[in-house]
C-alpha cells in the first residue's frame, strides 16, 4: 500500500505517515487504524515483536483498504444489529458478521470520513418502513453525530440499539425520535444520559425482487 492511500485509508496526511514510517515520529494516535488498514497486530506495528500477522486474530476487526486487479477498494465490516430498527441491544463494536467491498471513490463521494469510521449495518425490524425493510443494509458514517440535522441516525437509547429519522427541536431543546412506520409512535426526549449518537446513516442498499 502506497503511503497516499494508507494516509487515506486512517484519515491522515501522505507527510505524517513518511514522518511515522522514517522514524521522525515514533508515536500515533492513528496506530490502531494503521494496523487494522495494514492488516497487522498493533504490538507488533509499534515494538516489532510479537506477531506479524493478521490483526483479525490478535485485534477486534476493522475496515481497510484493499486492491483488487489495480482499482483500489474499502473493505467495511458488516454487523447484523438485531431488532436495530426497532427495539434490542449489541455491543456495536464486536466482530462483524460479514465484510461489504465498496469502490474507495465512491465511498468518498458519499462521506468524508475515515474508512475506519464507516460500517455496514443490517437491519432488522419493521419500524422504519417504507424507507428500511428487514435486511437492508445502511452505511454508518460513526464520525458524524450531529443531530441538528433532520436525518436517519443509528442510536442508542436507554440499553436499545435502533435505526430511527431524528428531529432537533430546538425550542424546546428536546429530540424527536420518529419510526417512518405510522404503527409506531415517535418518541420525545431530552438530550440526556439515555441518549448515545452511534452516527448517520449516509446510504441504504437493498435486494429488489
Amino acid at each position: 500500500m502506497s503511503q497516499q492511500k494508507l494516509a487515506e485509508a486512517v484519515g491522515m496526511r501522505q507527510p505524517s505517515i513518511q514522518e511515522i514510517e522514517t522514524g521522525k515520529v515514533r508515536g500515533t494516535k492513528h496506530l490502531v487504524a494503521i494496523a487494522r488498514a495494514l492488516g497487522v497486530d498493533p504490538d507488533w506495528l509499534q515494538t516489532g515483536r510479537a506477531h506479524g500477522t493478521p490483526a483479525a486474530r490478535h485485534a477486534p476487526a476493522g475496515a481497510s483498504i484493499i486492491e483488487i486487479e489495480g482499482e483500489t477498494y474499502a473493505r467495511l465490516p458488516l454487523y447484523d444489529i438485531r431488532a436495530q430498527a426497532g427495539r434490542g441491544s449489541l455491543a456495536y463494536d464486536g466482530d462483524p458478521i460479514g465484510w461489504r467491498v465498496f469502490d474507495l471513490n465512491w465511498i468518498k463521494s458519499v462521506s468524508r470520513a475515515p474508512v475506519d469510521q464507516l460500517k455496514v449495518v443490517e437491519v432488522s425490524g419493521d419500524s422504519m418502513e417504507p424507507t428500511l425493510y428487514k435486511g437492508d443494509h445502511v452505511l454508518v458514517d460513526l464520525s458524524n453525530k450531529a443531530i441538528a440535522q433532520h436525518g436517519l441516525f443509528v442510536l442508542r437509547l436507554d440499553e436499545s440499539l435502533m435505526v430511527k429519522r431524528v428531529q432537533k427541536l430546538f425550542a424546546t431543546g428536546t429530540v424527536r425520535i420518529i419510526s417512518d412506520n405510522p404503527k409506531y409512535d415517535a418518541e420525545e426526549i431530552s438530550e440526556d444520559g439515555r441518549l448515545d449518537v452511534i452516527g448517520r446513516v449516509v446510504w441504504i442498499g437493498r435486494n429488489v425482487g
